[in-house]
């Protein structure tokens, strides 16, 4: 009986290849097992070995497929997610400019971060609607240090 079903599964190197794919994908592998162990019950610790070790390195394996996926996408979307705020800045600054020119209450062409406070405590500040929702009053300032590129406060 154990002799007529090794040679049906295990004649040919096709059949032992789809029996091990059965025991990859675990899939009714008792069928397998089963009557080799009612046989020769010490192949329990062979089957017992290769059900653990296989299916334990296929879930690793996928784990880490998944897990290199997920890092990847994170890394394209900090990519995207800069190239879209390089964008929003290129399209801002023209606005942020005249925002601040604006804001030269002496017209010197230069905008000190005192012209910018006495405006906001004067209360003579008015944000333009282009740029209402990105400027507030809080992070007027913050922009401007932004915007002052060599430093000199101006």
């Amino acid at each position: 009986d154990v002799a007529k079903f090794v040679s049906e599964r295990f004649s040919s190197l096709p059949l032992i290849m789809l029996s091990l794919i059965q025991f990859i994908t675990q899939d009714s592998i008792s069928d397998i097992y089963y009557p080799l162990i009612l046989h020769r019950p010490g192949l329990c610790v062979y089957f017992l070995a290769l059900i653990v070790f296989v299916g334990l390195s296929l879930m690793n394996l996928i784990t880490a497929m998944l897990v290199e996926a997920a890092i990847s996408s994170a890394f394209e979307d900090k990519e995207m997610e800069a190239f879209y705020n390089r964008q929003k800045q290129k399209k801002l600054k023209p606005l942020l400019e005249a925002f601040f020119h604006s804001m030269d209450s002496d017209k010197s062409n230069a905008l000190t971060a005192m012209e910018i406070i006495d405006d906001l405590q004067g209360g003579s500040l008015e944000i333009p609607t282009s740029l209402k929702g990105i400027v507030t009053e809080a992070r007027i300032v913050e922009l401007f240090d932004h915007m002052d590129h060599d430093g000199n406060g101006e």
